[in-house]
C-alpha cells in the first residue's frame, strides 16, 4: 500500500465520519432506523460519503441484521450517487437522500409488511432527512467557514439541533435520556441567542423530536414550548435566571397530568441540561472555533473599522449616485422669473450670467468638471476615512482585551471588540457581531457603565450581514437646540429647510439650506441638500467633501438651475469647539462672553460653481454661550432685535420664536431660526 493510500485511509476525519455514521445507524426514528446517515453521507464529500457509508453499513449488517437491509442498501446507493455526480449543491444533497429513503421504502415493502404507521414514519424520515442534509451541505460549503454560519443561520442551526436530539434520545444510561438532557440545553441555547420567540419555537420543535422518538409523551410540545418562552423573556437577567424559569415551568405545567418514575427522570434531565447550559462556555467555544477556521479577528481591529467605515461612506455615496442619475433623466422646464426671489443683488446677477453663458458646449464641459469634481472628492473622502481611522483612533489593547473578558463572563456575544480613545481622550469601543445575532444593546451598556464605572452611551448600525454596536464614553458637553419657521405665505410650504443632528462621534450639526426662491420648487432643492448632507456626514465623510458632492450634484439639475444655500455650524461635545460653514447662506450670530459676535461671508450658494471651496471659520465657546442661525430671509434691520435676544438669558425654544416672530413682521420671505446652547452634561 502506498504512503498516499495509508494516509487517505488514517485521515482522523474519515475514521470519525466512520464511527458517526455508525452511531448514527444504529439509533432510532420513531418505528425506522435513523435516516441521518444517508442525509449527512449525500451532503459531504465523495471520500467522506464513502466513509459514511461503510460505517453505516456495517452497523446494519453487525447490529440490526438483515432487518435493517433496506436502509442499508439505501445508504450504499446514496454515497455511490454522491461519488458519481460530480457536481453538487445542496438541492442535489437533498434531491439523493430522498431518492435513497424512497428506494428503502419500496425495499421495505418488499421485503416486509408496512402499515399506516410505517408509512407516516416514512413520511417524516423523508422531510427530516432531506431538510438536514440540505443544510449540513450549506455548513459544509459556507464561505464564511462552519462557526460563523452555524452561528448566524437559524435554519442551519435548527436541523442540526433536529439531528442531535432525534439520535440522541435512542440511548439512555439509568434511565437518564440523552435526548432529552440535549433538548432542554437546545431550547434555553435557542432562547438566550434568540429570545421568547426562538425559545418558544425550538422547545416545540425539541419535543416533536422527541416524541417522534418514543422519548416522550404528546404532552411535552406544550410544556418545552411554554418553557421556551418563559426561559427567553428571562434571558437578559443572565443564564443562570434563563435555566431556573426553563425548569420550573416545565415541572408546574407537567405537574397536572401526575407524577412516576419517566416523569421524575425528565425532571432530572431537564435540570442537567439547564446546568450545562449555566456553565458551558458558549462564546469561548465559539471563538475557538472561528480561530482554527481563520475567519477569528485577532489583532486586525483596525481592519474592521477601516472595512466598515468605507462600507458606510460607499453606501452613502451609491445612495447620492443613484440620485443623480434619476435627477439627469429628468425633463423639466426652467424656472420663471421668480426663482431668484430672496436673493442678493451679487447672487442674481451670478445667476442671471449662468443662464445667458451656457450653451450645448458649455453644458458639456461642465459635466466632465462635474464628473471630475465627484471622482476626486470621492477619492479624498476614501482617504480621509483610512487615515482618519488609523491615525485620529488609537487602539488600546489593554481596554480592547478586558473588554472581550468581561463580554465572556457576562455571556455577551461578539464576534469582534475593539477599544480606543478619541483625541479628546474620551473611550469608544466597537462590538461587531453578525446580523441575526440577538444582543442587546442596553445589556452592553449596562455591563460596561458597571466593569468601567464610567456613563456611556450605545447606538447600532447594519452593514449587510453584519450588526455594529458603537460604545461611546458620554462627553462633557450637549447642545440645546430649538427650531422655528415661518412660510411667506400662510399655509404655504416653507422653502428652507432645517436640521439638528448628532453623529456617533461626539459632533453636532445644525443646518440651514435655503432654495432659491420660494414654495415647493424651493423646499425640494433645501431638503435635497440636508437630506444628502445629513446622508454623507453620518455616512464618515468629512463636512468639506460632502459640500463638495452636494455642489457638483445640483450642477447635474442644468435644467432646472437649481441653487441652494447651505449653513452649518457644528459644535464639538469633547471640546465646546465651534465650526461655522457657509455657503451662500446669512450670518451667523453667537454670544460668548457676555458679548454678540458675527460670522458671515461672501460666497455662493451652491449649485453656480464647479469649482467650490466653502468658507469655515472655528470658534471656541464655553458653558451658556448661544447660537442663532438665520436663513436669507431675516432682514437686516432684524438682526438689532436678534442680538438682544441672544445678550438676555432666555431659554433657547423663546429666543428662537421671538427672533422668528419679530422678523416676520417686517419680511415677506421664507423666514428660518435656528438656536442653540452650549451645556455642560
Amino acid at each position: 500500500m502506498s504512503e498516499k493510500s495509508k494516509t487517505v485511509i488514517f485521515r482522523p476525519g474519515i475514521i470519525l465520519s466512520v464511527a458517526l455514521s455508525f452511531i448514527i445507524s444504529f439509533a432510532d426514528f420513531s418505528v425506522l432506523y435513523s435516516p441521518f446517515s444517508i442525509a449527512l453521507a449525500a451532503a459531504v464529500s465523495p471520500v467522506y460519503s464513502a466513509a459514511m457509508a461503510t460505517g453505516g453499513v456495517l452497523s446494519y449488517i453487525l447490529i440490526s441484521g438483515m432487518r435493517a437491509a433496506p436502509f442499508a442498501a439505501a445508504l450504499a446507493v446514496a454515497a455511490v450517487m454522491r461519488i458519481a455526480l460530480k457536481k453538487s449543491s445542496a438541492m442535489i444533497s437533498a434531491l439523493i437522500t430522498g431518492v435513497s429513503i424512497f428506494l428503502s421504502f419500496v425495499l421495505h415493502a418488499i421485503t416486509v409488511s408496512v402499515d399506516a404507521g410505517t408509512v407516516i414514519a416514512y413520511i417524516f424520515s423523508l422531510a427530516g432527512a432531506c431538510t438536514v442534509s440540505y443544510y449540513v451541505f450549506v455548513l459544509m460549503n459556507s464561505p464564511r467557514g462552519v462557526a460563523d454560519e452555524a452561528a448566524s443561520n437559524p435554519a442551519v442551526l435548527a436541523s442540526l439541533c433536529f439531528m442531535i436530539i432525534s439520535v440522541s434520545s435512542s440511548f439512555s444510561f439509568f434511565g437518564i435520556n440523552i435526548g432529552e438532557i440535549l433538548a432542554a440545553l437546545v431550547v434555553l441555547i435557542y432562547a438566550r441567542n434568540y429570545r421568547f420567540a426562538g425559545g418558544g419555537t425550538a422547545g416545540v420543535l425539541a419535543a416533536f423530536t422527541l416524541m417522534l422518538n418514543g422519548s416522550s409523551d404528546a404532552g411535552c410540545i406544550v410544556f418545552m414550548g411554554l418553557a421556551g418562552t418563559v426561559a427567553g423573556t428571562f434571558v437578559n437577567f443572565g443564564r443562570p435566571a434563563a435555566a431556573s424559569s426553563y425548569v420550573i415551568t416545565a415541572v408546574l405545567s407537567s405537574v397536572p397530568s401526575g407524577i412516576d418514575r419517566e416523569q421524575i427522570l425528565s425532571y432530572i434531565c431537564m435540570a442537567a441540561g439547564a446546568l450545562i447550559f449555566c456553565f458551558i462556555p458558549v462564546e469561548k467555544i465559539h471563538n475557538e472555533q472561528k480561530r482554527i477556521s481563520g475567519s477569528y479577528d485577532d489583532g486586525s481591529e483596525m481592519t474592521r473599522m477601516i472595512s466598515f467605515r468605507m462600507k458606510q461612506a460607499a453606501d452613502a455615496l451609491e445612495d447620492i449616485a443613484s440620485s443623480v442619475y434619476s435627477i439627469m433623466t429628468e425633463k423639466k422646464m426652467p424656472l420663471p422669473g421668480y426663482a431668484y426671489a430672496g436673493c442678493t443683488a451679487e447672487t442674481e446677477n451670478a445667476v442671471g450670467n449662468r443662464l445667458i453663458d451656457v450653451t450645448a458646449d458649455e453644458y458639456i464641459r461642465m459635466s466632465r468638471g462635474v464628473l471630475y469634481n465627484q471622482l476626486n472628492a470621492s477619492s479624498e473622502i476614501l482617504k480621509d476615512i483610512s487615515h482618519n481611522a488609523s491615525s485620529v483612533y488609537t487602539v488600546d489593547k489593554r481596554v480592547t482585551e478586558r473588554m472581550k473578558r468581561c463580554f465572556l463572563e457576562n455571556d455577551i456575544g461578539f464576534s469582534s471588540v475593539v477599544a480606543y480613545y478619541n483625541s479628546g481622550g474620551r473611550l469608544f469601543a466597537e462590538i461587531y457581531c453578525t446580523k441575526n445575532a440577538c444582543i442587546s444593546g442596553y445589556r452592553i451598556y449596562k455591563t460596561l457603565c458597571s466593569e468601567f464605572g464610567k456613563s456611556f452611551e450605545c447606538t447600532k448600525c447594519y452593514d449587510g450581514e453584519e450588526m455594529r454596536f458603537l460604545i461611546s464614553e458620554r462627553p462633557g458637553y450637549n447642545v440645546e437646540t430649538d427650531i422655528c419657521q415661518k412660510s411667506s405665505v400662510k399655509n404655504h410650504t416653507n422653502g428652507d429647510t432645517c436640521d439638528c443632528f448628532r453623529d456617533d462621534y461626539g459632533n453636532v450639526y445644525m443646518v440651514i439650506s435655503d432654495g432659491m426662491g420660494t414654495g415647493d420648487e424651493a423646499s425640494e432643492y433645501s431638503r435635497m441638500a440636508v437630506s444628502y448632507f445629513r446622508k454623507l456626514i453620518l455616512g464618515g465623510v468629512d463636512i468639506t467633501q460632502c459640500i463638495r458632492i452636494i455642489n457638483s450634484m445640483l450642477l447635474t439639475r442644468k435644467a432646472d438651475e437649481c441653487f441652494a444655500t447651505l449653513d452649518v455650524v457644528k459644535i464639538d461635545l469633547d471640546t465646546g469647539c465651534m465650526t461655522v460653514y457657509k455657503s451662500g447662506a446669512a450670518p451667523t450670530l453667537f454670544r460668548h462672553n457676555g458679548s454678540v459676535f458675527s460670522v458671515s461671508s461672501s460666497t455662493y450658494p451652491l449649485g453656480i460653481s464647479e469649482e467650490y471651496v466653502p468658507y469655515s471659520k472655528s470658534l471656541a465657546l464655553r458653558v451658556g454661550d448661544a447660537v442663532a442661525m438665520i436663513s436669507d430671509g431675516v432682514p437686516e434691520e432684524a438682526y438689532g432685535i436678534i442680538r438682544r435676544e441672544l445678550n438676555e438669558n432666555k431659554d433657547i425654544s423663546t429666543i428662537s420664536e421671538n427672533i422668528c416672530r419679530i422678523a416676520g413682521k417686517i419680511s415677506n420671505d421664507d423666514i428660518s431660526v435656528i438656536a442653540a446652547r452650549l451645556i455642560r452634561q
